[in-house]
């Protein structure tokens, strides 16, 4: 029929809303308009549709593929079935392929998939040259989000509208960074990079009602194969820690490393081990071993010295027997002090009211002597040389011991003369006083000292106590 005929057949002036079809008999005629929330049916062939409501209580095909149903109206107005597998009830949209044994979900949950008898996937798929994931917005997009980068094989976490965590494609994890770091020829399976303490610092802590810590762990088998084992060899690497500070170029440097090592032969739990303290000396970048603990207990210190920092400080001998003696009492089982050097002695004799340095003619060949001091005890000499005196006298003494002597009996120690040829008598021993850095020379079976003569030479030793 042409659309001229409308007019004449009474319809040029219909009811918005209205839709034309074909009578039985192939006349146009007007259907509707419909009431809101009615659905336009078919009565049969040779009908015209029409609106009609849907029943509350029944169920109305959406689809005449019987075997195939696709989208149905369920029992109530609110919710949508399709094969008992997905259904919508206005909250929650929800696929199911196998019910789950005690499954929790509630109207708090959007989107459901429940399948107990087999493994479960959601598979995102794009082009290899884009990204595909889920992120999470509010009023800001994209404040979260779970990524992959189908293009250069890596998975990013972000949070707060930054990336926190990156996955690259050797499966390394980098923490705070897009790109890995490389240390002394190390890639790390785990990175943490950041500006700042906090950020690039590993805290690990345990909250437990007994004595136990964390545990950082180092593991090592001769198994080429994950998760076999083969025993470590003697001198195989247990664990390294490196120190790598960057030289305005790169991270290829240490400047500090701690390792442990197999120190003899291991077998079936005997795993003898030696830790060892490497630090690059001046000028290079590579760690020297500095100090190790081996599998006896043995400290070696390899190049450097043991620096006790404060004083009164030291090696302590506890652990050693006392004396056994009759009498015998221990006062200190820590050595805390050592040293050696020279010192000046100065000779000098009394002049009737004060004792004062002798003049010298011709000096001495040998103007200083030595000592060594350990703990509280020094021991020193001299050997002087020639010389010869313009200004001397009696009671001769010797003033300029390197440390004083203790203020008590204790302090008082022998001293020791030998081949001597400048005093007017024989003197082979004296004493030095206590309190003080003075040795008086003796006569020899006498208790007066010795009188300086013009020249000669003499050879003074002895052991005395500090405070």
């Amino acid at each position: 029929m042409a659309l001229t005929q409308v007019k004449t057949l009474g319809l040029a002036d219909g009811t918005d809303g209205q839709i034309l079809t074909y009578d039985a008999n192939g006349v146009v005629t007007a259907v509707g308009p419909g009431s809101d929330g009615q659905v336009l049916t078919s009565t049969g062939a040779g009908s015209p549709p029409a609106f009609e409501a849907i029943p509350a209580a029944a169920v109305t095909a959406l689809n005449n593929a019987t075997a195939n149903e696709l989208v149905t109206v369920g029992s109530t107005t609110t919710e949508l079935d399709a094969e008992a597998k997905l259904t919508f009830d206005g909250d929650t949209l929800k696929f199911t392929h196998d019910a789950v044994t005690n499954f929790d979900s509630n109207s708090q949950d959007f989107l459901v998939i429940e399948n107990g008898d087999s493994d479960t996937y959601i598979n995102i798929g794009t082009e290899t040259n884009r990204d595909s994931g889920l992120i999470f917005s509010d009023d800001t997009r994209a404040r979260g989000w779970y990524n992959y980068n189908h293009a250069s094989d890596y998975a990013y976490i972000g949070t707060a509208g930054g990336e926190r965590l990156r996955i690259d494609s050797s499966g390394r994890a980098l923490i705070g960074h897009t790109a890995q770091q490389n240390h002394g020829g190390v890639e790390g399976q785990l990175q943490v990079i950041g500006t700042g303490s906090s950020d690039s610092s590993l805290n690990l802590t345990r909250f437990s009602a007994d004595n136990w810590c964390p545990f950082l762990s180092f593991g090592k088998s001769r198994h080429a194969t994950k998760g076999s084992h083969t025993v470590a060899s003697d001198g195989d690497y247990i664990g390294y820690i490196n120190f790598a500070p960057s030289d305005g170029n790169d991270f290829q440097n240490g400047a500090a490393a701690m390792y442990v090592q197999i120190d003899g032969t291991p077998g079936t739990n005997d795993t003898p081990g030696r830790m060892i303290f490497a630090t690059s000396p001046d000028g290079t970048n590579s760690p020297t071993e500095r100090l190790r603990i081996d599998s006896t207990g043995d400290v070696k210190i390899n190049d450097g010295n043991l620096v006790i920092g404060t004083s009164g400080h030291g090696i302590d001998f506890s652990a050693t027997a006392n004396a056994g003696a009759t009498g015998a009492s221990m006062s200190s089982e820590v050595l805390d002090f050592y040293e050696e050097g020279t010192w000046t002695p100065v000779l000098q004799y009394y002049n009737g009211s004060n004792y004062v340095a002798v003049t010298f003619s011709n000096a001495a060949d040998n103007l200083t002597g030595i000592y060594t001091r350990i703990g509280d005890i020094v021991h020193f000499q001299w050997y002087t040389g020639f010389f010869q005196l313009s200004a001397y006298g009696i009671h001769a003494r010797i003033e300029g011991l390197p440390f004083i002597t203790s203020n008590d009996d204790s302090g008082h120690s022998v001293a020791n003369f030998t081949h001597c040829d400048c005093f007017t008598s024989t003197v082979t021993d004296g004493y030095i006083s206590k309190n003080s850095t003075r040795i008086y020379a003796m006569q020899q079976n006498s208790v007066s000292t010795a009188t300086w003569d013009s020249e000669g030479y003499f050879m003074v030793s002895g052991v005395y106590k500090c405070p």
